[in-house]
């Protein structure tokens, strides 16, 4: 029994020593990087951003990986900085889902030969944004002045509202819940106005400190009412207006004194453009006058355009000529085929003799 205990211990010397120097061999093939360290979002952080950007530090001459919903996501854009500790940034590629994501990260090497643990994952929600609420305008009654008029519109239940009056803001106000939902709101400016065109917007923000956009800009004008316009007496005005009535009198003699001398100009010079135009009408009715006439005279003598005159050649020089008219008959022996006309006739005296002058 001795034996075995001993045998037992020295075995145990001997293993226990290898496996220490194994675990030591295995952290020096295997070295172990820094965490990264996630900035923002904060844990239960709400925004309506949902391209919303994650941003954090590392150690210089690391890469942050980054897994958004147990998913990894890509890779964070890494400033190194000449303290060893760099800052990192990184903006989903595709925008969140409206809801309740969970974003974790991991430092490796630029050589891939190490990497960190993974980082305590941090929760955040991307929620639709807060109805902006609605600025109708500007009101001023017997509870204000009108250098203070209260500011009133619509917006939904369990909101603060936070005016902007000329790009500044001026202050806040609780809405009184509705129960429709819709709560309506009247600020007061905290000041007093000075007299011109002023500017105001407001945004609202939910019981979470959640913001909405900015509402619709309303532009809306100060007066002083103590401002009052001289009024004018009665013999005022009508001097005012017997002087006006005269000047326009005079103004208008003297615009028909020039129109009439402008009629008379153009009067004067009627005659000679009149003559101009009524001779230059008779030249053309004239020639048209004439032309008519030799249309008749050709249409007359229709019968004659026809006549064909034939020249023959006589002993001498004199040509007798023979006239041919529409009635003349034809020849019933002409034959209109090249080769009859070709063929000489043994009937054939010679030439026609010529009409006696008395035909003439």
């Amino acid at each position: 029994m001795t034996v075995l205990v001993v045998v037992a211990l020295m075995a145990m010397t001997i293993i226990l020593p290898s496996q220490s120097m194994a675990s030591v061999n295995v952290d020096k093939l295997v070295p172990k990087l820094p965490t990264p360290t996630i900035y923002s979002p904060e844990m239960s952080y709400k925004t309506t951003d949902q391209s919303t950007v994650i941003t954090g530090v590392t150690f210089n001459d690391t890469r942050v990986v980054v897994y958004i919903d147990n998913t990894f996501n890509g890779y964070a854009t890494v400033a190194e900085d000449d303290s060893g500790v760099a800052s990192w940034s990184y903006k989903p590629f595709l925008p969140l889902r409206y809801g309740v994501h969970t974003v974790f990260t991991r430092a490796e090497s630029l050589s891939d030969t190490k990497r960190s643990e993974t980082s305590t994952p941090v929760t955040f929600s991307v929620v639709h944004n807060y109805p902006a609420p609605t600025v109708i305008g500007t009101v001023v009654n017997e509870e204000t002045d009108y250098n203070q008029p209260f500011v009133v519109g619509l917006v939904k239940n369990d909101s603060v509202v936070k005016f902007y009056i000329d790009g500044e803001l001026n202050g806040q106000v609780k809405v009184v819940n509705h129960e429709s939902g819709t709560a309506n709101f009247k600020y007061l400016p905290a000041s007093d106005l000075t007299v011109g065109y002023h500017m105001v917007y407001a945004v609202a923000y939910d019981l979470d400190n959640k913001a909405s956009k900015p509402s619709v800009t309303i532009n809306f004008y100060i007066t002083d009412p103590s401002f009052v316009v001289p009024e004018t007496t009665t013999s005022q005005s009508e001097n005012v207006v017997s002087e006006s009535e005269g000047q326009l009198n005079t103004e208008s003699d003297e615009s028909s004194q020039e129109n009439s001398s402008t009629t008379v100009e153009e009067n004067e010079e009627d005659p000679e453009e009149s003559a101009g135009i009524s001779e230059s009408t008779k030249q053309v009715v004239g020639w048209g006058i004439l032309g008519v006439l030799l249309v008749g005279i050709v249409y007359q003598r229709r019968n004659t355009i026809g006549r064909v005159f034939k020249k023959k050649k006589t002993d001498g020089s004199k040509v007798d000529v023979e006239v041919i008219t529409k009635d003349s008959k034809k020849d019933k022996s002409w034959d209109p085929k090249p080769e009859n006309q070709n063929k000489k006739d043994d009937s054939d005296n010679g030439p026609t003799p010529p009409p006696p002058a008395s035909h003439y």
